[in-house]
This record gives C-alpha cells, structure tokens and sequence, in this order.
C-alpha cells in the first residue's frame, strides 16, 4: 500500500495506564473537526472525550474520512495517531512531537494552511502514487528530526528551517534538504485548486459548512435549528420529513444567507406525527445545485412525558429537570450532558436523581454565558432532550 506515514520520534518512551481511544469521522462530505455530530468513539463510555479537540494525545487514535477541517491549531503528541484517509485542512498551526503518527494513506491529502513545526523523526514512503501534504505556512524541523520524503510533499516556505540534526532523505542541512520538496510554483502548475485554496487563506471550498443540525419536541411542534459556518452563492434550505427514514416529503423551505464569510443560525418549527420522525435539510445554490446533509431523529411524544426545567431561564450554575418516566425507575447507567447550540459540552460538576419524582438536580461547573443550551439524558431505551436558556 502506497502511502505518506509521518513518524515523530523521541527517545523518552510513554506509558499509558488507560485503554487505547478510537475515534472515526463519517465518511459523509464536509465536515468540520469541531462538531460532535461527525465523531464516533470506542470504548463508548463516559471517561472518554466526546472527540479529539484541538490536542491528539498518547493513546488516542484517530481516523479522517470525508472531508474534515479543523479550524485553529492542532497539536499531536505522545504516541497518538492520526491517520487520512480522505482530506483534513487544518486551518491554523501543527505541532507534531514526542513520538506521534501522522498517516495519509493513498489519495490522501492534508492540507496544513499554517505553519508545521516538527520534532522527532518524519518518515514518508517515496513513491509517486502516495497522498499528499501541502504546507502553506513556515516548515520547521528540529530535535534529530529524519525525513523519508516522496515528490508529493509541496512547501509554500521558500526558507524552511532544519536544526538540531534534522536530515531529509539523509541529507542533512548542509546538503540542502529543501530539494527534496518541491515549492508552491510546482503546486500551482501540477493543482491549481489546491494552489488557489492555500492562497485563499483556507477557505472552504464547497458552498455551504453546515456546522450543526438539531432538533427537539417543544409539545406543540418540532423545533428545527441549523447553523453554517460559511456559505456562497447560497439560495435556499429546503427541510424534509419522513415518519420512516425512507419517504420523504417537504415540510419547509428558507431563504438562505446568499453570502456570509460569519456563522448563520437557523430555526423553523414544523409539525409532526407522533412516534420518531426523521428530518433532513437539502441546500440549493443559486445555480440549481444542490447538497443533501445529515438526518437526524426528533421523538414526538405525549406532552406529558415532556421534560421540564426549572427555572428557565436559569440564572445561576445549577437547575432541576424533571423527566416523569424516570419516576420510580432504576436509574443505573443513566448519563446526563449539557451541550450549547453547536453540540459542544458544558462541564458538568455533578448531578444527582430523586428516584421518587424523577427529578435530577444539575450543578454545572460554572455558569456558561448567556444563550440557549440543551440537556441529554440517556437511558437504556431513549434521549430525552430539552432546551433552556441562560441569562
């Protein structure tokens, strides 16, 4: 198998007393780093992160599929890997030490908007066919660093740095080591697309970087949120409903942002039959094209076994939430999660259940600013999602 393996190495040796962390992105077009939705984790348990973050520590191994951007820095450290199996653009700095892993495997691409400061030992496979890495900022090498390059492995820097010992196919820096990259003249003559990306600052390609697509039961209407991190030539989101995951019908059309460089949050509320409606969200281009996103699953049940939350809004770091069908239930394995609009978590102190009411009283870790939140609880049946409001 053809492909570029990135090795960093250093001569102190890690041990980890936890298990190895598994973590998988969908193989589903654009996704972005940052959104809980895109990741899938093994051990599936509590103790471990929801996803990576912007570090990629010992004992975790990560695998891209799809095209994913990372938007910020990213640091890889102790013995991680990362493997590529489609496209990552990370869109600030990479940081690579103490003997972690970056694997492009064949047609992989990482694009690095930043600059790749690296110490250790590099070690890429020199054939033609291998995926690629493209560096659009400052490249450094440093602390013993060895480099096995392939020719797809292009520098935007016209002054690369080796020091401490670095070598580049064995050519240490008195040998010239930047020869074995080739430079962003070669890029632009060889990928344009990928030329004019770099230059561009990183900025997405596709239309629109829906970043986000929720839902939930308010007891009267499905309330359906979405947010994009990007769009262009953006016409209009088009909002499909089905009682069966397979026959969809329209249930909403919005006019979308056209052009936006900022994040855009959109809601709509929709009716719905009761039991487990499945909803998805197509985008139309001012051209006629369109993208389909992902389906999510929105419970509609009898308002009476509606959680409640109070008080909401809430001032403070700590609320109760009733959920009536825990009354008098054994509650082992039950897990609770506060996340903000874009599915990222709020740190939760502690919580405890009151088995005769069903109500479990909250204490976050602090109070998160002002904006609307939602707790998840997860039982060995359901999700029970209720939103509320901080002010």
């Amino acid at each position: 198998m053809c492909r570029i393996s990135i090795l960093v190495l250093l001569l102190a040796v890690t041990f980890s007393l936890q298990a190895q962390k598994i973590y998988n992105t969908q193989n589903d077009g654009s996704q972005n780093w940052d959104d809980l939705n895109i990741w899938s984790k093994s051990p599936n348990e509590g103790w471990v992160a929801d996803y990576p973050g912007d570090n990629v520590n010992s004992d975790e191994y990560v695998y891209i599929s799809g095209y994913v951007t990372r938007f910020g820095n990213l640091n890889i450290e102790g013995g991680a890997y990362l493997t590529i199996n489609d496209t990552l653009v990370i869109t600030g700095d990479v940081n690579a030490a103490g003997g972690a892993n970056i694997i492009v495997e064949d047609n992989g691409l990482l694009i690095i908007v930043g600059d790749f400061n690296l110490s250790g030992g590099l070690t890429m496979d020199n054939t033609s066919s291998a995926g690629r890495v493209v560096v659009g900022g400052e490249f450094s090498m440093s602390g013993g660093a060895d480099v096995e390059t392939n020719p797809n492995f292009y520098l935007f820097d016209p002054n690369p740095q080796f020091n401490g010992g670095a070598t580049v196919n064995g050519d240490r820096a008195n040998r010239s080591p930047e020869n074995n990259f080739k430079d962003s003249n070669d890029l632009q003559n060889e990928d344009p697309k990928i030329y004019d990306f770099i230059t561009s600052s990183g900025i997405n390609p596709l239309p629109v970087e829906l970043i986000s697509f929720s839902g939930f039961y308010n007891g009267e209407k499905v309330v359906l949120e979405w947010s994009t991190a990007k769009e262009e030539d953006s016409d209009y989101f088009e909002v499909l409903g089905s009682n069966d995951g397979i026959n969809y019908v329209k249930k909403a059309t919005i006019n979308a942002a056209g052009n936006s460089n900022s994040i855009t949050h959109y809601a709509i509320e929709v009716n719905a039959p009761s039991g487990t409606n499945y909803f998805k969200l197509k985008q139309y281009d001012l051209n006629g094209s369109f993208d389909e996103f992902e389906v999510i699953m929105v419970d509609v049940v009898n308002t009476y076994n509606q959680p409640t939350i109070y008080p909401n809004p809430v001032s403070g770091n700590n609320f109760k939430m009733t959920v009536p069908e825990l009354k008098n239930q054994n509650h082992d394995g039950i897990q609770l999660m506060v996340i903000d609009i874009f599915g990222k978590p709020v740190p939760v102190n502690n919580y405890s259940i009151n088995e005769n009411t069903g109500t479990i009283e909250v204490y976050l870790r602090s109070k998160p600013i002002t904006g609307k939140y939602f707790v998840q609880v997860i039982t060995h049946e359901k999700v029970y999602t209720s939103p509320f409001l901080v002010k």
